[in-house]
């Protein structure tokens, strides 16, 4: 009798590599997949500051639930949506992840336009916070030569000299055809006079445009794992936890995808010095769609927002 022949080597059997896997052999996928499975079940919330259902809206048909506990741009409001450069945001029952209505930001994806959904309460009364939002992109975009597609942002405020810049942003870049790969920016400072993202910045702070992101990342800092890819045609829980540290190096953030952890930094700085708040910085936050050079109209919804303390 013949003898029994071993089985192929695992790195030798045909793969065919799965959305959001880089691995090309079935052993480094098997391993692949084991790194995202441990990474993590999601933050738990202790407790609620502030929800979004996008089931009310303003006499401009606005999901109002952005400005609370005003119903718009006066009084005393939390929030706002913002608009640019033919953007629109309107409460759309086209698809909801639960109720009837969603908050339908729309582009017109050629030339640079944006529309936001923007909390800044209860960052500016809490040093920690957990940010959750369903969101919805009926289709895979895009992103031409030129262009650039930003789903979820992070804003600060130098209040010596009230400049602004971006902090954090959750954009994407597309590997292949009909794939969304999300990528975290870190974009402050503009230029490192500001000191970088783990280094102590100078005493004298000077913001300017020009350098464009510091550093970017595509897989986790610590353990290289590729991030997820985001989801097309269904809905997708985003969700952050983020401790806001302005010039000493004890802030981190944290950004889930369906409660699977993507990304961690730990002891870094998160925004800009601000004398607002006791602990010195104030990251404003804001679920958009902003971008340029996108082929076309760009379309996402976003459901069931939720701002509130890590357990």
């Amino acid at each position: 009798m013949a003898p029994r022949q071993p089985p192929p080597r695992a790195d030798l059997i045909p793969f065919t590599p799965a959305s959001g896997l880089s691995a090309t052999n079935l052993q480094d996928a098997v391993a692949e997949l084991a790194a995202k499975a441990t990474l993590s079940t999601g933050p738990v919330f202790a407790s609620v500051l502030w929800t979004g259902d996008m089931e009310e809206a303003n006499s401009g048909d606005e999901p109002s639930d952005w400005y609370h506990p005003s119903t718009q741009l006066d009084g005393d409001y939390g929030g706002w949506i913002e608009v640019e450069s033919g953007a629109t945001v309107v409460r759309s029952s086209t698809v909801a992840h639960a109720g009837t209505y969603s908050a339908r930001k729309q582009i017109p994806g050629t030339t640079y336009s944006g529309a936001g959904l923007i909390r800044w309460r209860e960052t500016s009364e809490h040093q920690r916070v957990l940010i959750e939002s369903w969101n919805y992109l009926p289709a895979a975009y895009t992103i031409g030569g030129s262009g650039y597609g930003v789903l979820e942002r992070f804003n600060s405020e130098r209040s010596a000299d009230d400049v602004w810049a971006s902090s954090w942003v959750l954009g994407w870049t597309n590997p292949s055809a009909g794939v969304m790969r999300p990528e975290i920016l870190w974009e402050l400072p503009r230029t490192l006079t500001d000191g970088d993202l783990d280094k102590t910045p100078p005493d004298s702070l000077t913001v300017t445009d020009g350098t464009g992101a510091l550093r970017s990342y595509d897989a986790h800092p610590s353990t290289s794992v590729t991030f997820s890819d985001f989801p097309i045609a269904q809905w997708y829980k985003s969700t952050w936890d983020i401790k806001q540290a302005p010039r000493s190096l004890t802030g981190h953030l944290r950004w889930y995808l369906n409660d699977v952890l993507q990304f961690e930094l730990l002891n870094v700085r998160t925004a800009l010095p601000n004398t607002a708040t006791a602990w010195g910085a104030w990251n404003h936050y804001s679920n958009e769609m902003y971008g340029e050079d996108l082929g076309g109209t760009v379309t996402s919804y976003t459901d069931d927002a939720r701002i509130g303390l890590p357990a």
